[in-house]
């Protein structure tokens, strides 16, 4: 394959943006900053659940849960569980396609085990995991190559206090009897490396071309260390704070001279692509939990981090909507390679110079078929669940642990469906639910809000009194009876519930967008702009809020700051038809035509009945023609 087509991808899990604009302002992460200035970058919507397993095969695959079958950590096996492993994925992954075509593919650090066969090297995320003193010894860690892996693996005690120092510069002041986080550093650092070892080793000794290389360190530190990072919040003691408050900074510094080395390998021809599948809460959007524990999706971002740069991409662009499913379809289409079979994201288009032309065609192909995990391999897989904070000790060996992973697996694809605007299944799921766990408010509150959206208001008020009867929270309650009657058009009494919940926790996220959306509704914008600008205050990720602002600001004729918050709102929420017709409405107004028709299509696309995207359609149509 020609050079221009070589194609690193690497994904550091749980990146965040604003850590990292700061970082490259600082000049601290010159070659992400490289990327950044001769490429394109965008925010990478992440998908709901915030769950790793589905996340990171939604990532590999193109397509969301309900297509690629992976659903939770866990599956139910009789009247126990077992971990999900990687045979459980029912589409084909990135490394299958290129596989296929005959690309030379290397996937090293992909979160599943066991290691699939690649025309290439496959090295699990599991081969760098430390198990007490001992590294993991799992058979299936590594596939398809002669390297001798047992030599690049780096042990916390071979470590010294200059490799530690970046980290935690006051390591001397640690009383490491009573404060286990020096360990913690030393241990994660370790392992971090052997798998950075294990990447250059097999980049540097074999042609290639696509290569792939995960780490999951910045998510592990973060959920570890982000709350010592400044700002200092009120929770974290000023002791606490000042010997640990760079590690992340110092995570961020070592990811970018990983970095380096990378693209080094990959040379100055290969089209280099760094992502993430959520970014992470800093400073003022800091929840007030610890963070510990890695499945505390309460202190993820919605967005991720996307930035490319290569001989067929743009230059110093930022570009607007990508999602984790794309990803796939774009590292496949920057290798020449068209796959037949059906995905659902898409090439990111606005990130290449001209098309890209097809050398290589994939038809569909199955899914890669893997043996079971063997009793060991499943026990030791279970156990890094545990370990890392994804699942209780309950959940793996409780008595009810397999009717629980039942549930989650339910519960996780109907919020798949809520997302898709599905809704009819996600109720049919939710009711499923119901009959097994009747006394379970999360379900019936969730049920309440899918049949708000259909419209089946009667159902979503019986629904909401079979919550609160079973003891749903009094906030949640009178949000969601306020969502009802604005749906009703009772405005007045729909203010008077959102006030309450308001008043019985005036912090939770997304109550004053609720209620700036009410005054919006009654023509009060300052109400209106008072309460959106007081959400964003305490959460930056609402699209609802952005929404509301824009459609403030077009009211007032401001079409630049609307069209701005109308971009900002379908970036956090891509599902939003009324919002992409705002955005084609505005950019016909700016003269950027082309821009507005593709506004006016996804509006379509995501609701056919949308009559007023169709008539602005049909006549930017006619005046192009």
């Amino acid at each position: 394959m020609a050079a221009e087509r070589r194609v690193l991808a690497v994904g550091w899990e749980g990146a965040e943006w604003s850590i990292i604009h700061s970082l490259i302002d600082s000049g601290e992460m010159p070659h992400l900053a490289a990327i950044v200035n001769n490429g394109v970058a965008g925010d990478l919507i992440t998908l709901q659940p915030q769950l790793g397993p589905l996340l990171w095969t939604s990532l590999a695959t193109g397509c969301r849960a309900d297509k690629h079958g992976v659903l939770s950590s866990l599956q139910v096996n009789g009247e126990s569980v077992r971990a999900t492993s990687a045979g459980d994925r029912q589409r084909p992954a990135l490394w299958d396609i290129t596989s296929a075509a005959g690309l030379r593919t290397h996937v090293i650090g992909w979160p599943t085990y066991p290691a699939e066969k690649v025309n290439g090297t496959f090295v699990s995320h599991l081969f760098s995991r430390l198990a007490g003193e001992n590294y993991l010894d799992l058979p299936r860690s590594v596939i398809g190559s002669d390297v001798d892996f047992e030599s690049l693996r780096i042990h916390p005690r071979e470590l010294s206090h200059r490799e530690l120092l970046p980290f935690v510069p006051r390591a001397a002041g640690i009383d490491q009897n009573r404060d286990p986080g020096l360990a913690i550093i030393a241990t994660w650092l370790a392992e971090w490396t052997t798998t950075h070892m294990a990447a250059t080793a097999i980049l540097e000794a074999d042609d290639w071309d696509c290569g792939i290389v995960c780490y999951d360190a910045i998510d592990r530190f973060s959920h570890a260390f982000m709350r010592f990072h400044p700002p200092r919040s009120r929770s974290v003691t000023h002791a606490a704070f000042e010997l640990y408050r760079v590690v992340m900074a110092g995570v961020y510094r070592y990811a970018d001279m990983q970095l380096g080395r990378l693209i080094e390998l990959a040379g100055p021809e290969a089209t280099v692509v760094v992502f993430s599948d959520h970014g992470f809460r800093t400073g003022s959007d800091r929840p007030t939990t610890t963070g510990q524990g890695r499945n505390n999706v309460a202190w993820h971002r919605p967005l991720g981090v996307l930035a490319m740069r290569g001989p067929l991409i743009r230059r110093d662009e930022w570009i607007w909507g990508p999602s984790i499913l794309d990803l796939c379809p774009t590292v496949l289409s920057a290798l020449g390679v068209d796959y037949q079979g059906k995905m659902d994201g898409h090439t990111l288009t606005q990130g290449f110079v001209n098309a890209v032309p097809t050398i290589h065609t994939v038809n569909v192909i199955d899914p890669t078929h893997l043996e079971s995990l063997t009793e060991e391999e499943n026990a030791a897989v279970l156990a890094r669940f545990a370990d890392e904070g994804f699942l209780t000790e309950q959940q793996l060996i409780g008595d009810h642990a397999a009717q629980e992973a039942a549930e989650a697996s339910d519960f996780n694809l109907a919020t798949v469906y809520s997302e898709k605007r599905e809704l009819a299944q996600a109720v049919e799921l939710y009711r499923r639910l119901i009959e097994c766990r009747p006394d379970c408010t999360r379900y019936w509150v969730q049920l309440a809000n899918c049949q708000l959206a259909l419209g089946e208001f009667d159902a979503c008020q019986d629904s909401l009194e079979q919550a609160e009867q079973h003891g749903l929270a009094a906030n949640v309650v009178h949000r969601t009876r306020g969502s009802l009657l604005r749906e009703r058009g009772d405005y007045p009494a729909a203010l008077e519930q959102l006030f309450l919940a308001e008043q019985s926790a005036p912090h939770q996220v997304g109550i004053h967008a609720q209620i700036g959306e009410v005054y919006l509704a009654l023509k009060n914008y300052e109400e209106a702009k008072r309460a959106f600008s007081k959400e964003i205050e305490h959460n930056a990720d609402s699209p609802r809020a952005r929404f509301g602002l824009g459609e403030i600001a077009l009211s007032n004729q401001m079409w630049d700051d609307a069209l701005e918050h109308f971009l900002s709102s379908v970036a956090l929420q891509p599902f939003q038809p009324l919002a992409h017709c705002r955005i084609g409405e505005l950019l016909t107004k700016i003269g950027r035509h082309a821009d507005a028709i593709r506004a006016f299509q996804r509006s379509l696309a995501q609701n056919p009945r949308n009559e007023e995207a169709r008539d602005h359609l049909a006549k930017l149509s006619s005046v192009d023609s």
